[in-house]
């Protein structure tokens, strides 16, 4: 095609879906982005619109994992529309309306196939630095609250078996995760991080958009803490746990590792 969009069947491009005529020509409607799993390194000029993820050592194709929400490594597409190399984003950025990009991955290990995962992220080529920052700095903050919940489950567990032995690590694990709302969390904090995307992509101001945003990053992580600790009995040592716990959720989100605007909401 020479249209403001590529048809792609390779494994690790790009796919078009729902093209339909607008009145200045062909409009995409949704883009299906992602690499996937490759048996072989794709040649160059099959490359031009790869989606890689600079997270951990090294770079390698953007790829789905059964324990990740897609979500948390979006900043990974827009960084790819940023580089100028792909010629489906600089055709997208050429349309003066907002598209929809369709990240689908499967769960494989080998040859079997356990499931697949997908999510939507909103693109705009007038905006598309703003996204991507907005997709880097809301990932970012979600880590920094998902570890700083972490940390206060920790101390709400130490407190409360204080007298226990830690010789069992298993053991140790298992006390932690009673407290610890991991995986709930992380599914909570999906729809906050999708609205700050869709302001951004709708022209609003990135800044207040992430300020509201790390607002209900610290309600969710406090909510969802407050119902992991409610198992706690309501004597002098469980009410002494929980003290502990949200005092040290408090301590770190205002640490100075913790990114600047998450500490700044929960101040």
């Amino acid at each position: 095609m020479s249209g403001p969009a590529d048809l792609h069947t390779v494994l690790g491009r790009s796919v078009l879906l729902q093209l339909r005529v607008g009145p200045d020509g062909p409009v995409v409607d949704r883009v299906l982005i992602g690499a996937g799993e490759l048996l072989a390194d794709l040649p160059p000029d099959l490359e031009q619109d790869a989606i890689m993820n600079h997270r951990g050592k090294g770079d390698r194709l953007f790829q789905a994992e059964p324990d990740r929400a897609l979500w948390r490594d979006a900043h990974a597409l827009y960084a790819a529309a940023l580089s100028g190399s792909g010629r489906l984003y600089n055709r997208l950025a050429l349309l003066d309306q907002e598209v929809n990009l369709l990240a689908v991955g499967l769960i494989a290990d080998q040859s079997k196939v356990s499931g697949w995962v997908r999510d939507v992220f909103p693109f705009r080529g007038t905006v598309r630095q703003e996204l991507h920052l907005a997709a880097y700095d809301g990932a970012s903050c979600a880590e920094d609250l998902t570890s700083a919940v972490t940390k206060a489950a920790e101390t709400a567990r130490a407190n409360y078996y204080r007298h226990s032995s830690v010789a069992d690590t298993q053991a140790w694990g298992r006390l932690l995760r009673r407290f610890d709302p991991g995986g709930e969390l992380w599914s909570r904090l999906d729809t906050p991080f999708h609205l700050l995307l869709n302001q951004v992509v709708a022209g609003g101001p990135p800044e207040p958009a992430l300020d509201g945003y790390c607002a209900s990053l610290i309600a969710a992580g406090r909510h969802a803490l407050a119902e992991s600790l409610a198992c706690l009995p309501p004597n002098n040592q469980g009410l002494r746990a929980r003290a502990m716990a949200e005092a040290e959720l408090d301590r770190q989100l205002k640490r100075k590792q913790v990114h600047p605007r998450l500490a700044k909401a929960a101040r």
